[in-house]
């Protein structure tokens, strides 16, 4: 390795002279006369213009740009959307195509991306200058881009739905952040304090890792000051490409007995973590299809988690090892037990081609400076969201438009104005992270930077179409937790094919909000000539008591667990069934406050609290469901909690699925599916405190529907009181 670093330095100084001869005589190039006559001059220098293809007839054949060449013809700066093209508006080709030279190049790249009206891109001569007075001996304006280059463009992007939504305020945030800051010129610190010293040694190494690296960087001269920026991490010919590849391990052999591989550590991953170094061990799980990580730490012997050389051990930002990312982004349990946390934290997604992104904006490479930041970083690695290994983010999908929900990044697209349909699959689903709810881009102002800016959703559209707001950003919560069928679904499906069959209608999943609206947004299947509750405003609760976040993020304290403070709810409730004062032991033992009656619902002769009077009418509900399968429909149906499609034909019918009942139930009458589709909607956790009466209603209809035909309050459960010790 260290002789392969010898020879690059002595290439890059043999290039380095070559090109300072070239520009060393302005008027030593070769015949200009016809140069740019077609593409104009530019203003700023006087020189003309030649074109890209001018530039790639010479550069595709020299051994030191070859590669840069096809990487260009490969980039997004070239080939990235039919919605850029030669005859767009001037005020895109500005950026897109600011010299016009886009359809100069179409020859040299496949056809079929060729847009119909023309190429636009972005060419050589925009980022590198004229090339007049070059023809190979001249100079070029610009020979290596800095950021003030890229800066042209990217100061400011239009944030235009579906179009660059992060690429708002890049610059600025970069020229904010700490990657700015003077470049380090001196051994080894150059490996990661300047551009040109990363960009020459970060080839082949993951963190400073290596004792022998630590020594030969050493062992190498200062380096030029250009501080950390764009070319540092992305490959300027080759657009989004990052300079560090990802990882691949071998995870198994095919029938074949060829190897399979897949990447355990991606491109950004690792790119960041060569200089805010973490070390981890993959191990790969094939019942979920991912990798799980374990951090390569060891608490009861510090000496041994040094790495080489990092900082000042007296600096209170560091701890004496460099760790500087350990405690917050990598959970670390006891070895010796699997359950001790030893370190709170999030255990990162590392083969995540968006690992960093999830939670930071890099350009503005946030360090969230509140006094909890770390707080909230474990808070968060034990709610759902952050659990990468969990179903929601295991789970294959054919869909961009399940990306929505199953992908923090795509998430917040779907914020900034792209639709659900054109949300991408390809990046797989990934945590709901920072950038989820949070805008990191709106860093704007001087100072350290604050996990802030929510992200605004002003009205949320239902899958009944039914358009509502909670008026603040719990509105952000609704936009995921509202299900992806409703009611009023099912009352097509019934319309389109009277009297069925017809194949059940999932709700999917978790769906709160849509809960908590009722009947205004069709939550569930509702029944002619019955009135149901709307949305539940909480009556009776203090005004910080009624939306999503002032309840889950415990107002006052953002909690990023996202689970209610029991002890709020305490001041007024108290166990079901128990006197005042007393103790709240859980959400699914909380009924109506003290003062209240406690109500009956399910005919069982018990005032219970608002979770078992649901639990009570769903088995109600369940009982008609069966018979009403076998008796009228004619075929025994069994429900299976938990597996998919839920709903199983009953072979034995003993009530249960058992291992050999497999065959989907597709038998549904309009009774059954209505009936079916509310029952299961009503399992959705967390019914019985967003509207559990609502939930009640569309149980109790459904099963008065079915034991006779007729809604007439023909079952047990009407509501009657019940009397609380």
């Amino acid at each position: 390795m260290r002789q392969k670093r010898l020879i690059t330095l002595v290439l890059a100084a043999a290039l380095a002279m070559m090109l300072g001869g070239c520009g060393s005589n302005r008027d030593s190039g070769g015949d200009q006369t016809t140069a740019g006559t077609a593409l104009g001059t530019d203003p700023a220098t006087g020189i003309a213009f030649v074109g890209s293809a001018t530039c790639i007839n010479c550069h595709e054949g020299l051994s030191f740009s070859a590669e840069a060449v096809q990487g260009f013809l490969e980039s997004r700066h070239v080939i990235h959307s039919t919605n850029i093209n030669a005859a767009s508006p001037a005020s895109c080709l500005a950026c897109h195509d600011p010299i016009g030279d886009g359809r100069g190049i179409e020859g040299l790249i496949d056809p079929a991306n060729v847009p119909a009206q023309g190429l636009a891109a972005v060419g050589c001569e925009n980022c590198h200058g004229p090339g007049g007075e070059h023809f190979g001996v001249g100079p070029v304006p610009t020979f290596s881009p800095d950021f003030e280059v890229c800066g042209k463009c990217h100061m400011a992007l239009p944030n235009v739905p579906g179009f660059h939504p992060a690429g708002l305020n890049i610059i600025e945030n970069y020229r904010q952040s700490a990657h700015a800051d003077a470049a380090r010129t001196s051994a080894p610190c150059f490996r990661c304090h300047s551009d040109i010293g990363f960009r020459q040694f970060v080839d082949g190494t993951r963190g400073l890792d290596d004792e022998n690296l630590e020594v030969a960087l050493a062992a190498e001269g200062p380096v030029g000051d250009a501080p950390i920026q764009c070319r540092t991490c992305h490959d300027q010919h080759r657009t989004g490409t990052l300079r560090v590849a990802e990882e691949q391990v071998r995870i198994g052999t095919d029938a074949d007995g060829n190897r399979i591989y897949q990447t355990a550590f991606s491109s950004q991953f690792n790119l960041c973590t060569a200089c805010h170094q973490a070390f981890l061990d993959e191990t790969f799980n094939a019942a979920l299809g991912v990798f799980e990580y374990t951090l390569f730490y060891d608490p009861a012997n510090p000496e041994a988690n040094d790495v080489p050389h990092h900082g000042d051990v007296n600096d209170p930002r560091i701890d004496s090892r460099g760790r500087t990312i350990v405690d917050t982004h990598f959970r670390f349990l006891d070895p010796a037990d699997g359950v001790t946390v030893l370190i709170p934290g999030y255990n990162i997604n590392a083969a995540d081609d968006q690992a960093c992104l999830n939670c930071h904006e890099v350009h503005a490479t946030t360090i969230f400076a509140q006094a909890n930041a770390a707080e909230i970083a474990t808070q968060w690695a034990a709610s759902g969201h952050a659990d990468y290994l969990g179903e929601p983010f295991t789970h294959e999908f054919s869909d961009g438009a399940c990306m929505k929900c199953h992908s923090g990044t795509e998430y917040a697209r779907f914020v900034q104005g792209v639709a659900e349909e054109d949300l991408a699959l390809a990046g797989g689903p990934r945590v709901i992270a920072c950038v989820a709810c949070h805008d990191l881009m709106a860093k704007n102002a001087a100072g350290e930077f604050e996990l802030g800016a929510t992200r605004t959703v002003n009205q949320v559209t239902f899958p009944s179409g039914a358009v509502r707001t909670l008026g603040d950003a719990s509105n952000l919560c609704a936009e995921c937790h509202q299900g992806r069928e409703s009611g009023l679904t099912v009352a097509n499906a019934i319309a389109t094919t009277p009297g069925g069959p017809h194949r059940f209608l999932n709700r999917h999943y978790f769906a709160a909000a849509a809960i908590r609206f009722g009947t205004d947004v069709d939550a569930g299947f509702e029944y002619a000539g019955r009135t149901y509750l709307g949305e539940n405003t909480y009556p009776g609760h203090p005004a910080s008591l009624t939306t999503c976040i002032e309840c889950h993020l415990q107002e006052g304290t953002a909690n990023h667990t996202f689970a209610p403070d029991l002890a709020r709810c305490q001041n007024c409730h108290v166990d079901s069934g128990t006197a005042f004062p007393g103790v709240l032991t859980s959400f699914e033992n909380l009924g109506l406050p003290f003062g209240a009656v406690d109500v009956d619902y399910d005919g069982d002769g018990l005032g219970e609290s608002f979770q078992a009077e649901i639990d009570g009418m769903e088995a109600l509900l369940l009982a008609a469901i069966r018979n009403y399968a076998e008796t009228v429909v004619g075929t025994p149906i069994a429900y299976a909690p938990g597996s998919y499609p839920y709903w199983f034909v009953d072979d034995n019918n003993n009530g249960i699925v058992d291992a050999d009942e497999t065959t989907r139930y597709s038998a549904f009458d309009d009774k059954l599916l209505a009936a079916a589709y509310n029952f299961h909607s009503n399992q959705d956790p967390c019914g019985d405190m967003h509207n559990y009466r609502y939930v009640l209603q569309t149980a109790y209809d459904s099963t008065d529907d079915l034991d006779d035909g007729i809604l007439n309050n023909s079952v047990a459960g009407a509501a009657v009181a019940a009397t609380r010790p």
